[in-house]
């Protein structure tokens, strides 16, 4: 279990070790092949991005990219310093919807977003980032049903955009976990 977080590396939030059990059963299929290339919209201090290598992109030819602000930069750059995965980390700084159109076609194995939590950001993430996912790849959705506050209306959290995105992309993916994190394996068609 990755309860305690690993010597050296400091974090000031924990928004992702409960989701460790499920990544465990899930990304399995991942762990210590070579030649994968992950991608996370949202990294901040990157605690995930440190679960994820440490794990799962085990083998040196493994890769991930990393989209974010990076307003903990400093933070960022330290812990993957600490756990020895800078060569294997791309950081790209900026806006996800800028950036991810940059990226080329069916490149990634996974795709993780956890950025702007607004329905109008999280539907664009996931859009952009579906042309970016290979055939069998798999995307996860966080914060499913995050609610920030009592009157939160729901173009505020991800769960309207997840919503409509599993609506109109129905048939082009198989729906591996529906919880907190929305898991999706994208279809072979």
């Amino acid at each position: 279990m990755y309860s305690e977080v690993p010597m050296g590396l400091q974090f000031t939030v924990d928004w992702s070790t409960c989701y460790i059990p499920l990544w465990e059963k899930h990304l399995s299929v991942f762990k210590g092949k070579p030649f994968l290339h992950f991608l996370e919209i949202g990294s901040f201090e990157g605690r995930s991005a440190c679960w994820l290598l440490q794990n799962i992109l085990t083998h040196d030819s493994c890769s991930l990219t990393c989209i974010d602000l990076f307003p903990a930069e400093k933070q960022f750059d330290e812990n993957m310093r600490h756990i020895g995965a800078t060569a294997k980390v791309t950081k790209l700084k900026g806006y996800s919807q800028d950036v991810l159109p940059t990226l080329l076609s069916y490149s990634f194995h996974f795709v993780y977003i956890d950025g702007d939590h607004s329905a109008f950001t999280v539907i664009a993430d996931a859009v952009l980032s579906w042309r970016l996912l290979r055939a069998d790849g798999m995307l996860v959705f966080d914060d499913y049903k995050w609610q920030l506050g009592y009157c939160q209306p729901p173009f505020g959290t991800p769960k309207l955009a997840i919503d409509s995105f599993l609506q109109a992309y129905d048939g082009k993916y198989d729906m591996v976990h529906k919880g907190q994190q929305v898991i999706l394996c994208k279809a072979n068609n």
